[in-house]
């Protein structure tokens, strides 16, 4: 046996020999390194607070400034809020209200007698919203002495009424028998109509109101005829007179013939070259009334 063969042989019972059965593999129990934890708690902790600073700082950073050359500073213009500032009012003193009263005057109307001249005015009394107005009659004698009087109240007419198209309804004058007297009426209101007839006595030189009687109420229905003031004849009349003297045209010819008084009524009539009127008034109303318009 060659030397090389003893010593492989005697190379594998020593290694038969020592040959040890597999060991159970046991879970390796790993230590931690108290070291190692402390610096990796150290660097989470360290992430998280880099986490919340981070964002925090980014979003406070002044943003770049632009510089102009008359700014160099730098500094920022904030434009100012527009706001509406009322203008100061500095108070003043001024004197307690009062009532304004206007000095405007408006011609109505005028007739005349061989006597006297009659004029009617209107004279404003307040300025408010619907202003009021007093309405007065004057006599001018031919000698140039003048009486004025009062129609109705004080400002008991209205201003724009009484001034505007139809406010003078009925003037009338007459001179007969050595009376001289005139009749008025103005316009209330366009719905109202016209006032009842104001009857001044001049006979004396100075005017004063009386009431009408029947002889005035049956010359002031005539006379509206006459001039064809519709409205002045409502208020003196009756339906059916007012309705009669509507039918027939007015006669500028006609002239006063007399009054005759007959079972509580008053006959007057008027006479023109062909026909008379009769004018019946009632006597026993409360106001006298023309009754009947007729030519008989």
């Amino acid at each position: 046996m060659s030397l090389e063969q003893l010593l492989r042989e005697n190379l594998q019972a020593a290694a038969t020999a020592l040959e040890v059965p597999p060991a159970k593999r046991e879970p390796i129990a790993r230590t931690a390194n108290p070291w190692r934890q402390r610096i990796a708690f150290a660097g989470a902790g360290a992430l998280a607070i880099l986490a919340l600073l981070v964002p925090v700082f980014l979003m406070g950073r002044p943003q770049p400034l632009n510089v102009e050359p008359s700014n160099p500073l730098g500094a920022t213009t904030v434009p100012a809020p527009s706001i509406a500032v009322e203008p100061a009012v500095v108070p003043t003193t001024s004197a307690p209200p009062t009532t304004a009263v206007t000095n405007e005057v408006a011609a109505l109307g005028s007739t005349s007698t061989e006597e006297y001249l009659y004029t009617v005015a209107a004279e404003k009394t307040g300025d408010g919203e619907i202003p009021t107005a007093n309405v007065t009659v004057t006599a001018t004698s031919a000698g140039g002495s003048s009486s004025d009087a009062l129609v109705g109240e004080e400002s008991s007419f209205f201003w724009h009424s009484v001034t505007g198209e139809g406010g003078l309804c009925l003037l009338s004058a007459t001179s007969a028998g050595g009376v001289e007297s005139v009749g008025v009426q103005v316009l209330l209101s366009p719905s109202l109509g016209c006032s009842d007839p104001y009857v001044f006595d001049s006979s004396g030189g100075d005017l004063a109101p009386i009431d009408p009687t029947p002889e005035d109420v049956a010359r002031l229905f005539f006379d509206a005829w006459l001039q064809g003031a519709d409205p002045a004849i409502a208020v003196v009349a009756t339906p059916e007179a007012a309705n009669q003297a509507a039918a027939m045209a007015p006669n500028g010819q006609a002239t006063f013939s007399s009054c005759e008084r007959a079972a509580g009524s008053l006959y007057c009539t008027w006479e023109a070259a062909g026909p008379v009127y009769l004018v019946r008034v009632s006597s026993v109303e409360p106001f006298p009334m023309v009754t009947e318009f007729t030519t008989p």
